[in-house]
Formats: structure tokens, C-alpha cells, sequence
């Protein structure tokens, strides 16, 4: 695999990559997230805005600062996944842009550069890639095993990583 942090270097001016850290620059360690801040990453994933639901359901703000201090993954992805719209995909990302030390989002493209690897561990796990079905938790969990892998590889961030792995993914469908 190529070195990830040269292929990091070589994208610092990608307009994704300028936009994704604008994003992480405002998000990066806060207690809860708002409405707006939600609306910023599906922006930012090419999702539709979400629509605050006004009435006795948990806000943006309650089920993101609870996922925020629960401990464990399983715990923080289900808290995100009762905000209307999201499935672990975008909860992935949630808790990536929220801490980008400890978590990276959940991307089709390094999943399938991955399982390509064949240092990666990430062809052991059985999911369907019709893009039909979500993500579980430990689906995820690997994921993020092989991404932090690289990361004390490389010496980098997962969200960094993740990022080099999609320019790398998107170079190798060329």
C-alpha cells in the first residue's frame, strides 16, 4: 500500500478535503451537536438537510451530547440512529467530525479498496455490497480496527486516513 500520508499531502488543496476540515474545525469537540451542525455533514456526505421534528422526540442536540458521553460504540451509533435519517453511515461520520482522533466515517469506496487489500483483514467480514443494506456496529467496529491499524502505520488521524484511502480508491477506479 502506497505511504498515506504522501497521499494525504499530495490532496491538501482537494475542495473536499478543504470543506471537510472547515467542518471539523467547527465541530471538532463539542458537547452536542445542533440541528444545523447535522445539516452540515449530510451537506457535506451529499445527503439531504434534515428537518428538526418539533414534538416529544429527543432533539439533535439530546441524542448526539448523550452518544457523546456514552462509552461504548454500540451505545453511541444506536443513540444516533433515533435521529430521524440516520443510519451508521452518517452516525459513523458524526462521531468522526465530533472527534476525528478516535473515530472515521464509513465510506462504499474504502470498504471496497479495503477488500481489495489483501493485508486487510476487512475480506473476512460476510456483507452484502448491494448498498441496499446498512452497516452494523461490527461491521464498523473492523472497519475502524483496520483503520486505526494504518493510523499507527502512518502516524495519522483515522479521519486522515480515511481520507487518503477514498483519494486512493477513487485513483484505482480510474
Amino acid at each position: 500500500m502506497k505511504n498515506l500520508y504522501q497521499v494525504f499531502s499530495k490532496n491538501r488543496y482537494n475542495k473536499r478535503l478543504i470543506k471537510r476540515n472547515l467542518i471539523l474545525d467547527k465541530l471538532r469537540g463539542k458537547k452536542f451537536f445542533t440541528n444545523d451542525d447535522l445539516n452540515s455533514i449530510l451537506s457535506y456526505l451529499g445527503l439531504p438537510e434534515h428537518d428538526e421534528y418539533n414534538g416529544p422526540m429527543p432533539t439533535v442536540m439530546d441524542l448526539t451530547e448523550a452518544s457523546f458521553t456514552a462509552t461504548d460504540l454500540r451505545k453511541k451509533i444506536n443513540m444516533l440512529k433515533g435521529i430521524s435519517g440516520v443510519n451508521l453511515i452518517v452516525a459513523s461520520s458524526i462521531l468522526a467530525f465530533q472527534d476525528p482522533y478516535r473515530y472515521a466515517g464509513v465510506s462504499f469506496p474504502v470498504w471496497n479498496f479495503l477488500s481489495r487489500d489483501t493485508k486487510s483483514n476487512i475480506k473476512k467480514i460476510k456483507v452484502d455490497r448491494d448498498f441496499n443494506r446498512d452497516f452494523s456496529v461490527n461491521d464498523y467496529q473492523a472497519y475502524l480496527d483496520i483503520i486505526k491499524s494504518l493510523c499507527n502505520e502512518h502516524g495519522m488521524r483515522p479521519v486522515d486516513v480515511q481520507f487518503a484511502l477514498e483519494m486512493m480508491a477513487e485513483e484505482d477506479r480510474r
